[in-house]
Parts: structure tokens; sequence; C-alpha cells
């Protein structure tokens, strides 16, 4: 299955009036972006087993499209399911992660951090969305802006590219989820949505389908954000089980002890929620569709709590200390999660009566989606 076919082409024209971004290899572009598109075809064979309650196989396809916007999206087209990323959000991703990697004190452990000058954002502006806007401008990245922002100690800036591969994993295990757990399947055929965005798109009202929903408007907003939740808990646990299943099969990750690479998947999944709430104040959107990040980052938290350390203990400490580099960020970007408030998202007792009715709801959708998932059982 090749990133860039004809079928992907032809959905990206006809859905998303867009271009394919080319992934080929030997183009030194976008060997990143191809890199990124053969690991998540190869660690995801597995789900080209998997067949719905009417017997029909799950078939995917993912690439990157050409949209100035940092987006991700996952839909259903004529029984196919494709999943897409946005460059723009490869480009912003991939400069957070450089800008992390320059200050001295994230974790610090990892190549020489002491060559590390520690920069303010450039312009004042998120790390990601300097960049696009410059780009939107078909201007060039000044000289200063790469010295500022490209981490000075080569392991380091080499860190920062597998931090971005991760980010971007945890993306597309994401977008994934929404079509093999049946979230699009779903919300097409009970025409609650033309498809699921990881952003809020601008013209969110125009991706409604036409026909009039199953459910309340309130009703969609929640199945929305139940389903955003069900996205993100799986695309942890699956990023999480790649590194203790020793499953990771990019060189230069593979190459890194094992410590590192799992402190840097934590980390990238973590941060992600952050991340879509700034880009969606950066596109200017007044209605959203999705829950607010500090839930999503609640929720994620519950099944690293629940699944991940309660089988881990040992990992603990790992965690605490990948959960410490928030402060260390945030130094620069005050309006990032602060490490203390995060901690105590898994301890806090007056959550647990939201999570009671949370968790109901959440059971409820989980049956109605039960005729549109897919599953590998019985093969």
């Amino acid at each position: 299955m090749l990133a860039n076919s004809e079928k992907f082409q032809q959905f990206a024209s006809s859905r998303l009036r867009a271009a394919v971004f080319s992934t080929r290899y030997e183009d030194d572009k976008s060997h990143v972006f191809h890199t990124s598109i053969d690991s998540t075809i190869h660690l995801l064979k597995w789900s080209l087993e998997a067949r719905n309650s009417h017997g029909e196989p799950f078939q995917y396809l993912p690439g990157f499209v050409e949209i100035v916007e940092p987006n991700a999206f996952a839909d259903r087209d004529q029984g196919d399911y494709f999943i897409g990323l946005h460059t723009a959000l490869f480009v912003s991703v991939s400069e957070f992660a450089m800008f992390c990697f320059a200050q001295a004190d994230f974790f610090p452990d990892m190549g020489d951090a002491a060559k590390e000058t520690s920069p303010d954002p450039w312009d004042h502006r998120v790390p990601g969305l300097w960049l696009l806007d410059y780009t939107k401008q078909h201007g060039h990245v000044e000289l200063q802006h790469s010295r500022t922002l490209i981490p000075k100690d080569p392991e380091r800036y080499h860190l920062s590219t597998c931090l971005a591969f991760l980010m971007l994993r945890f993306i597309w295990l994401h977008e994934l989820s929404h079509c093999f757990n049946g979230h699009v399947a779903m919300v097409q055929d009970k025409a609650i949505a033309l498809r699921l965005y990881e952003v809020t798109p601008m013209q969110a009202l125009a991706q409604k389908v036409q026909q009039r929903p199953a459910f309340s408007d309130e009703d969609c907003r929640n199945i929305l954000r139940h389903i955003e939740h069900d996205a993100d808990q799986s695309a942890f646990w699956g990023g999480v089980n790649i590194q203790l299943g020793k499953l990771e099969n990019i060189q230069a990750l593979i190459d890194l002890p094992d410590e590192q690479r799992l402190k840097l998947n934590l980390f990238a999944n973590y941060v992600m929620p952050w991340l879509f709430e700034q880009y969606e104040n950066y596109s200017g959107i007044a209605q959203r569709t999705h829950p607010e990040p500090i839930e999503r980052l609640e929720y994620v938290f519950e099944t690293s709590r629940d699944r991940f350390l309660s089988q881990h203990p040992e990992l603990t400490n790992l965690n605490k200390a990948v959960l410490n580099q928030f402060d260390i960020i945030r130094q620069k970007i005050p309006a990032l999660y602060q490490t203390e408030a995060l901690l105590d998202l898994f301890t806090h007792a007056s959550l647990e009566n939201r999570h009671t009715n949370f968790d109901a709801e959440h059971s409820d959708l989980l049956q109605t989606l039960q005729s549109f998932q897919f599953t590998t059982k019985g093969k």
C-alpha cells in the first residue's frame, strides 16, 4: 500500500480539493515525511486482518496533503478509510521539537545540553506557529531564526527529529483509531459530521453532512467529545506498547537507549493535546467540537495510570521525570501545562464524580460503536 497512491490522490482532490505531498524516498526534502508514513504502514499491518460486524475488511490509506493549516483528519469514502496529515502540521511539530531541545534544561541528560543557549520563542510566538505564518507569506526563514531555533549540539538536533517522529506517530495512531474504533463510520452514518479533524477546521460548519443528524446538537457535541478521548487513549496505549514491546521500526529511534526512547514517547503523547489547542487558537475557531486540552490530557493520564503505570510501577519515576519537563518549557511558554497541575490529575479526588458520569456515557457510546468498529478477533 503506497501513501501517494492514485486512490489517495483522487480522494484528496475530490474530497479535500487539495494536492497530495509527494513522499518519494529519493527526494531528500521528503525523506522525513516518507519515514513517518512508512513506519506507520508497517506498524499497522496487523489492522488489515480486521473485519467489522458486517464482515467487511479494514482498508486504510495514509498520506500528507499540501494544506497550510496545522491539522489531521480521518475520513471514509466508498468503503476505504483515509488518514492524512497536513504538511503544515509536520512543519509546526518539527519546529516545536527543535525549540524544546534548544533549551539546556530540557532532558539535560540527553546529548551535550551545555551547548544550548535556551532561546526565547521567536517573535514571542508558540514555536511552530511563527514558521507557519512566515510560510503562508512565502517568506524565507532568516538565518537568525535558524540559529536561535536549532539545537547547537548535533546529538540534540538529532533527538529533536526523533521527538517530532513520536509526536507525529501519536497523531497517526489517533486518526487510525478514529477509523478502526468505528468513529468515522458512526458520525457519517448518523449524519454528525462529514469527516473527523484533529483540530476544528476554519470551515467547521461546512464539514457537516447536509442531512439532519440523528442526535441533537448537544448530543452531537458530546459524542464528538467522547470519541476524541477514545482516540487519544488508543493512541497513547498504542505508542507505549510499541516501545515496551520493542516494535519500534524507525532506525534513528531504535538506536536510542530504551529509557530515552520511552521518555520521548511519553512527552510526545502528553504535549500533543496542548499543541492542538494552540493550533485551534491560531486558526481563530469560535465554535469548537473538541474537548478542552486539559480534559483530554486528564483521560490520557487515566490511561497512563490504569494501563501503563499499574502494569509497570517501576517506571513511575521515569514518568515523573517526563512530566517535570513541562516546567522547563513553561519558563519560555507560560501557557504550557504546569507540572504540579499535571501530577494533580493523577490523584484529584474531586474529579471522581465527573469520571463516574463520563464513564457511564462512554460505555453507552462504546455499545453504539460495536456495529461500526473493527476487530481482529477470530482471525
